[in-house]
C-alpha cells in the first residue's frame, strides 16, 4: 500500500509554496496510516508494506528508487495498491459520487497489473458490494504517471485507486475540508483492507 506526499512542484508545473496537500494526498497518507494501524490486529501470510513516498508530483522519484531497488534485489511483490487523491468525492462539475472508485491499470491486457485490478474489482463486490469499482484499462492520464507507474514497468502487479472524475483545482485547506465527507473517508480503506484479507 503507498501513497506519496505532495510538494511545491518543480519543472513540469510552476512552484506554489502553500499548497495543502489535504486531498492531494493527505487522503491517501491517511488511509495507508489507518490501514496499517487496523490490519496491526491481524496475521497475514506474507509481509504487507505500507510507504508513503515523496515527490510524486515532480514524478515517481522515491517509488522508481524503490522498484528499480526490488527488482535488482529480486524481491517478490504480489501487488502495490497506489491511493491517489481517494478523499474527495465532489468532482469538478460538481457531481457527487462517494460510493464508486477507478481502479488504474497498465497495458498490456496480460499484464499482472490487469489482473490485480480484475481481482480488486471481484473482492470489492464480494466484501464491500455497496462500493463500485470501475477498472480503468490505462495505467494513468496522458503524460502522467503515479507511484504504481514504476512497480508496473518493472513487472509487478501495481494499479491506482482514484475518484471517478478528478477534481477541479481546490485552492484552500477549507474548501478541501469541506469536500472529503466523512463516508467516503471511511469507505474506501475499508475496500482496501477486503482486497488484502482475501488473499
Amino acid at each position: 500500500m503507498c501513497r506519496a506526499t505532495s510538494s511545491a512542484s518543480t519543472g513540469r508545473r510552476p512552484p506554489t509554496p502553500h499548497r495543502a496537500g489535504v486531498s492531494d494526498d493527505g487522503s491517501g497518507i491517511a488511509a495507508v496510516l489507518e490501514l496499517a494501524r487496523a490490519m496491526s490486529r491481524h496475521e497475514f501470510p506474507n509481509t504487507v508494506v505500507f510507504i508513503a513516498f515523496a515527490g510524486e508530483e515532480e514524478g515517481p522519484i522515491s517509488s522508481t528508487l524503490y522498484a528499480e531497488r526490488a527488482r535488482r534485489d529480486g524481491a517478490k511483490i504480489e501487488g502495490v495498491l497506489n491511493n491517489d487523491i481517494i478523499g474527495t468525492d465532489i468532482a469538478g462539475d460538481g457531481r457527487r459520487n462517494n460510493r464508486a472508485v477507478d481502479v488504474r491499470s497498465g497495458d498490456p491486457a496480460d499484464l499482472p497489473s490487469r489482473t490485480l485490478a480484475r481481482y480488486v474489482k471481484s473482492a470489492a463486490e464480494r466484501y464491500f458490494p455497496a462500493m463500485r469499482v470501475n477498472p480503468v484499462f490505462r495505467d494513468d492520464r496522458c503524460g502522467r504517471a503515479g507511484d504504481h507507474t514504476p512497480f508496473d514497468r518493472a513487472g509487478y502487479a501495481a494499479v491506482r485507486f482514484t475518484p471517478l472524475r478528478r477534481t477541479s483545482r481546490i485552492s484552500t485547506t477549507r474548501q478541501i475540508h469541506s469536500r472529503m465527507p466523512r463516508v467516503h473517508r471511511a469507505g474506501c480503506p475499508r475496500e482496501r483492507s477486503g482486497d488484502l484479507e482475501s488473499c
